[in-house]
């Protein structure tokens, strides 16, 4: 049976066969991979884990409705964030330059010895109701402070939802009753010091949530009455005069109530949280509300109680008026004039807290004089100085930092680890003169190098390569890296983490020092003092990381420094052997060796070689490998043997890319290699190893679980690659059918008959006299057959035998026929045969008028062919 192939002439600008190391359909194949791999992580169930704090999203919304409407039940999962950097307080306003509430109150939570390790269950639908109807018997909250901590922060959860179920139904006293009771239990720091201050930010959260929630009820009921009587709502900074006078009274009785408050210290702390609400009937005397609560304070006979009660203060003065330093400068003073013992560890983020409300928004020495009078006095200075450095914005700390130097650096006082490192933090991103900075860290290091304890050395030095690498030359880091060494040699092991973050930070500070730090023989000695395989991958990382994305592809031309950056990348393979799975780092290893561009193509092929023999288990890297090895044949090809030795190395480098590309595990990846390596032998005409490589990717397609999806780009290469004069034409387009031939195709009968309208494609493709793409260098099959009436009878025979195995699979199976059909009409012209064949078919997709939606294309195909246009009549 005869099926002729139309013989269409098409024009085609010349094109020359640079080739492309990369086919279209790559990118689909990677991005269908990730999101198979993304379905597989969503199938995952996520930990359920409670949150105990939480913010007031929600609070005014009806709890039930609200969760019908999230699709969620009633014993819903809630999100932890004690883990989080960022527990919002209510009301917290941003102020510029000023390091919020939010952040300290992280930091107290951080001091939290351990965490709850049960997945907690949001039961405000039944436990806060039972803890409700028990409000009248509240004894047993006094007990909570006895609890292990991790009881203790579940416990402030729960009674968390209790506060928020109490209010939503109107019972304000029992509101007030429970944090009464909670607030009771901070006034000791019972048998554990240490956890006071988690103790104080998980009972100040919900006192916070508390004055928020009767400030935002005096706000909304004063509004209400004001658009009612069309005066608008009131301005963010209303005075007590533009209140009216039934919120007044609303709001004086809340302070009515709390006066009534047996406890003293309990009082106190709701008379705090609720003070904002004077400028609703009394504004103008807020900040003697303010003085008078700080007198209070003086009256604690603990000195942590004390401490943190002045913090809560001092939190909700600042955020009612920033300006308004008075009411921070008086809790200093009469801490300060009143200082009794105290462990400096469990109140150090108290006193760090007030100083910055002091400082805030200072710039001269004489606005924080009595400071560095305390940070000197012999009585004060530990406790204060330490909390004063880190409390002062770094841009003040930097115009001052001679005098910070002068007192912390003091000859008679030994300064410790962490004084030091707080000193030179704010130097790293704060301008100041290079005067300045460099006699602040020559004093400095003078002083750490004289610390007896490693710890303490270790804690100085910490922020020292970041300030060295920002702001002075390679020969001190490389001083730098030199007394590091010396001082940890004797015990690495103990100070990994210090070692890693060292090498990382010189290296993110200078990023355009890398390649030059490599090099440097003391740097690589600090680094081989990294054991730890955790610390040598996390540090070998952040180098790495930082190199690539400050350097430009190319641009390191050295072979010392490459063979560094080599080394680190040998350390990530190492520690991510099994982990196939994460591809982060082979992808950073990949833009590493993308930096690189030797000079000539032996050393490139070198190189080549040695990233293959130290990466041979990361599949992606390899495959790169060979790509960059194919694309080094390519520019030999396109110097036109201009290159030294460019016959040697072109067969070097092919014998190359012949033998890495049996590693590449995934058939899939190994066949888009070949075929990059198929296009390089064409390059250079070498046809003995484009034939070698040809018969590789046949076989390698055995492999791939579907063959559709890569023949779009197969077939091409294989069309360009020239038929061996002892064989007979297109011997692999026989091959080819041979193997889909041999393959199981049950169940998989589309995809059959997807894959042999492809050959058919090619197949046409081949009928032209020239084909519109050729390797420059290399014969093809059009230039050796083209028009040929050997070549024309091959190409009839292989099209007939695929036609009629195509309408015999499209009959048993017409929903899968329409891509034939549209061959047949696109490629073949309307002969008998042909017709008779495409009527057929048509007519057992069921064709006919008006035309159905999922036949518009198809028939929009055969309308644009006015042959088959007019013997079809359609």
């Amino acid at each position: 049976m005869e099926w002729r192939v139309d013989e269409r002439e098409y024009r085609f600008d010349p094109i020359s066969s640079t080739s492309v190391l990369s086919h279209p359909l790559e990118e689909k194949r990677n991005r269908r991979k990730k999101e198979e791999e993304k379905e597989k992580k969503e199938e995952v169930e996520e930990e359920e884990i409670f949150h105990p704090l939480g913010t007031m999203d929600g609070v005014f919304e009806d709890e039930d409705s609200s969760r019908k409407k999230n699709g969620e039940s009633d014993t819903g999962p809630l999100k932890n964030t004690l883990k989080s950097e960022a527990i919002t307080p209510t009301h917290e306003t941003a102020l510029p330059n000023f390091e919020g509430w939010n952040k300290m109150r992280s930091r107290m939570m951080r001091g939290m010895k351990g965490e709850s390790g049960k997945s907690g269950r949001n039961m405000m639908g039944g436990k806060a109701r039972l803890r409700l109807d028990l409000l009248e018997d509240v004894s047993g909250l006094k007990k909570m402070s006895a609890s292990n901590e991790e009881e203790y922060v579940n416990e402030m959860g729960h009674l968390r939802e209790t506060l928020l179920y109490a209010w939503k139904n109107n019972k304000r006293i029992e509101s007030l009753k429970l944090i009464v009771e909670v607030v009771s239990t901070l006034s000791s720091p019972g048998s554990s010091p240490s956890f006071y201050p988690v103790q104080f930010a998980l009972i100040s959260q919900v006192l916070d949530i508390f004055g928020g929630l009767v400030y935002e009820r005096l706000l909304n009921m004063a509004n209400q009455d004001r658009v009612s009587r069309g005066e608008g709502k009131l301005p963010s900074s209303f005075t007590s005069n533009q209140v009216p006078e039934s919120v007044k009274v609303v709001a004086k009785n809340w302070f009515i109530k709390s006066s009534d408050i047996a406890d003293p210290f309990a009082r106190l702390y709701v008379t705090i949280s609720i003070t904002k609400c004077q400028r609703f009937f009394d504004s103008s005397s807020l900040n003697s509300q303010w003085m008078n609560l700080c007198a209070l304070c003086t009256s604690i006979p603990n000195q942590v109680v004390a401490a943190f009660t002045r913090v809560y203060l001092s939190k909700e003065a600042m955020y009612a008026d920033p300006s308004d330093r008075s009411v921070h400068w008086r809790l200093v003073n009469d801490w300060m004039q009143n200082l009794k013992p105290v462990q400096e560890s469990v109140v150090s983020l108290a006193v760090e807290w007030l100083l910055s409300c002091v400082s805030y928004g200072c710039s001269s020495r004489e606005d924080l004089a009595p400071l560095w009078e305390y940070s000197t006095h012999p009585d004060k200075r530990k406790l204060f100085l330490l909390p004063f450095l880190r409390a002062l914005p770094p841009s003040y700390l930097a115009t001052h930092c001679i005098e910070a130097t002068k007192i912390v650096c003091n000859p008679s006082f030994s300064p410790s680890g962490n004084l030091l490192n707080a000193l030179i933090t704010p130097l790293i991103s704060q301008s100041t003169s290079e005067h300045n900075r460099a006699l602040v860290l020559r004093s400095v290091w003078r002083s750490t190098m004289r610390l007896e304890s490693t710890i303490d050395f270790v804690e100085a030095a910490s922020a020292l390569p970041s300030l060295v690498a920002t702001h002075f030359t390679i020969d001190e880091m490389a001083t730098l890296c030199k007394s590091i060494y010396s001082r940890l040699s004797g015990n690495p092991s103990a100070f990994q983490p210090f070692i890693s973050n060292a090498l990382s930070s010189f290296a993110q500070s200078a990023p355009s020092l890398i390649p030059s730090l490599l090099t440097l023989e003391v740097f690589d000695s600090l680094f081989s003092l990294l054991i730890d395989p955790f610390e040598r991958t996390r540090c070998s990382s952040s180098i790495l990381s930082s190199f690539v994305a400050h350097h430009k592809i190319g641009s390191v031309r050295d072979r010392v420094q490459s063979n560094q950056l080599l080394y680190l990348c040998t350390l990530l393979r190492q520690s991510n052997r099994m982990e196939d799975g994460d591809l982060s780092h082979d992808l950073l290893i990949i833009s590493t060796v993308d930096r690189v561009s030797l000079s000539d193509g032996e050393s490139v092929l070198e190189w080549l070689v040695s990233i293959r023999s130290k990466m041979s288990m990361r599949e992606r890297v390899i495959m790169h490998v060979v790509n960059l090895a194919s694309a080094l044949v390519i520019r030999i090809s396109s110097n036109q043997g201009r290159e030294k030795g460019s016959l040697k190395l072109t067969r070097s480098a092919l014998a190359f890319i012949h033998i890495t590309i049996p590693s590449i595990i995934d058939p899939a990846n190994r066949l888009i290699t070949i075929e990059r390596g198929l296009q390089a032998a064409l390059s250079v005409a070498a046809l003995p190893q484009a034939e070698a490589l040809a018969r590789l990717a046949l076989e390698t397609l055995v492999e791939v679980p579907s063959i559709p999806s890569v023949l779009p780009s197969l077939l091409p290469i294989l069309i360009l690659t020239p038929d061996s004069t002892d064989r007979q034409p297109l011997a692999f387009i026989n091959a080819l059918l041979n193997i889909i031939d041999r393959c199981e195709w049950k169940g998989k009968e589309g995809e059959l008959i997807e894959s042999l309208s492809l050959v058919l494609d090619g197949l046409s493709a081949l009928s032209f006299k020239s084909l519109p793409v050729r390797m420059s260098n290399s014969w093809s099959n059009d230039e050796l057959y083209g028009g040929s009436d050997e070549l024309r009878a091959s190409i009839d025979e292989l099209s007939g035998g695929i036609v009629e195995r195509l309408c015999s699979l499209c009959k048993s199976r017409p929903q899968d026929s329409h891509s034939f059909v549209s061959h047949l009409v696109v490629r073949c012209t309307p002969t008998d045969l042909s017709v008779k064949v495409v009527s057929s078919l048509l007519k057992s997709l069921g064709l006919s008028l008006p035309v159905k939606p999922q036949m518009t294309a198809l028939v929009r195909i055969i309308r644009s062919s006015e042959e088959w246009r007019k013997v079809l009549l359609i």
